[in-house]
């Protein structure tokens, strides 16, 4: 472990900072703040450090697995969004389905869902 890193805990896990890392992030964010996409940030972070030796080593071999790694962290949390707005989505559905149940119209249930009509029509208790 080179003499600029140090390893600390959080929540029982070792933790390795590095020096090194923190500048790779900061150029990274100085790159998308001036209006780089992630990946295009990424991209140019890496170039810069293998030239001024700042985990050259570790970026020469492994920079498509650094870039997809972090580049796929995005999409990621789109994936999560999606998967939480089927979740909403599901359950205006079992909401639908116990109207229904309770024996109120169509049109009662389109109004309060937001549905469209022909959506709840479609769906059979």
């Amino acid at each position: 472990m080179g003499k600029r890193s140090q390893i600390s805990f959080r929540n029982g896990v070792a933790c390795l900072f590095s020096s090194d890392y923190v500048r790779f992030v900061g150029k990274a964010r100085e790159y998308q703040k001036i209006g780089l996409d992630l990946a295009g940030a990424m991209t140019r972070a890496i170039n810069d450090c293998i030239r001024e030796e700042i985990l050259s080593d570790f970026l020469k071999t492994h920079s498509s697995e650094v870039l997809n790694m972090l580049t796929a962290e995005w999409d990621i949390n789109v994936a999560r969004r999606v998967w939480e707005q089927e979740a909403r989505e599901e359950e205006k559905l079992e909401t639908v389905i116990e109207m229904k149940n309770e024996g109120l119209s169509d049109d009662v249930i389109a109004r309060v869902t937001k549905l469209p009509i022909e959506r709840i029509r479609d769906i059979h208790s």
